[in-house]
């Protein structure tokens, strides 16, 4: 399995004003379209990476309307599971089918297996 790097945004002076909901936003989408296929995040890792750091509860909150073009399905629950779920059953079920056509397994629990997480350092 060939491991990644990520690019984290660029951080900002303390001079410079905090960036808006919408920079946020563009910075959480700029993380997930660097997962590659077959691999996969957690809400917590992406908001790790962004500057300043956000939590992945409002990462998850951010990314509830995603831009066309930004890999949604690749951001999961620390656990392997897919917190979709919750919101939208059928919104947790296409999530399993992409994450699945990119090769991805789910273990017996129904989680995404340990594997397919990317280990990265930011």
């Amino acid at each position: 399995m060939a491991k990644s790097t990520f690019m984290p945004m660029p951080t900002s002076a303390s001079s410079e004003k905090a960036p808006t909901h919408d920079e946020l936003r563009l910075q959480i989408f700029d993380l997930v379209r660097q997962i590659p296929a077959g691999h996969v995040m957690n809400y917590g890792a992406i908001g790790a990476a962004c500057k300043p750091p956000i939590s992945g509860y409002i990462c998850g909150r951010l990314m509830r309307e995603t831009d066309p073009g930004v890999p949604w399905w690749r951001i999961i629950a620390k656990d392997g599971s897919l917190p979709a779920a919750k919101r939208l059953p059928t919104l947790a079920k296409k999530q399993r089918e992409l994450l699945e056509s990119e090769g991805i397994e789910f273990g017996t629990d129904n989680k995404v297996l340990q594997k397919y997480f990317l280990n990265n350092t930011f």
